[in-house]
């Protein structure tokens, strides 16, 4: 949020998330400029007028909604006729290689396909629903350490392959 709003300084940049415990990390962890404004909500009933936003960036949160076609209907809602709205996960099923952390977490999450969320998208009423991968290309660091998730080298390597799912769609 903050470098978002940092990037548009004539606009307005909301972070919204259900954790008061991280709007308040983001409050009082950070020098925020002016235009940056946080929001203890939940997805599902977002406290904004209907065609409130420009814009939505939802990044690696859009498994986490409890109800998802409730939270992406709310989202829907306070878009303003014609605005945009941008999704970004490593989670979703056709990458396998991101699947393991979820079994550690005690949230339930969702993982769908690319394609079951342009379809959910486009039932909602958003037009253009699209998805694409967005491949990392990063080389792995020489001082690479396995980790809970990437026990192997080529674990890690694996997933990148994959790349992360960007899904698009347009009110």
């Amino acid at each position: 949020t903050r470098v978002l709003a940092q990037q548009a300084p004539g606009g307005f940049v909301f972070g919204i998330d259900l954790s008061d415990r991280l709007i308040d990390k983001a409050l009082r962890g950070y020098r925020n400029p002016p235009n940056a404004f946080f929001l203890v909500a939940d997805a599902a009933r977002i406290p904004c007028a209907s065609g409130f936003f420009d814009t939505l960036l939802s990044v690696e949160y859009i498994y986490y909604y409890p109800d998802l076609e409730a939270a992406l209907t709310e989202v829907f809602r306070t878009l303003r006729s014609g605005a945009r709205a941008f999704f970004l996960t490593n989670y979703y099923r056709e990458n396998p290689y991101g699947h393991d952390w979820a079994k550690s977490i005690d949230i339930p999450v969702h993982l769908l396909g690319a394609e079951e969320y342009t379809a959910l998208l486009s039932s909602i009423g958003f037009r253009s629903a699209r998805h694409r991968r967005i491949i990392n290309s990063t080389p792995i660091p020489e001082d690479w350490a396995p980790t809970r998730w990437f026990p192997t080298r080529q674990d890690q390597a694996k997933f990148q392959a994959e790349g992360a799912l960007l899904l698009t769609a347009e009110k």
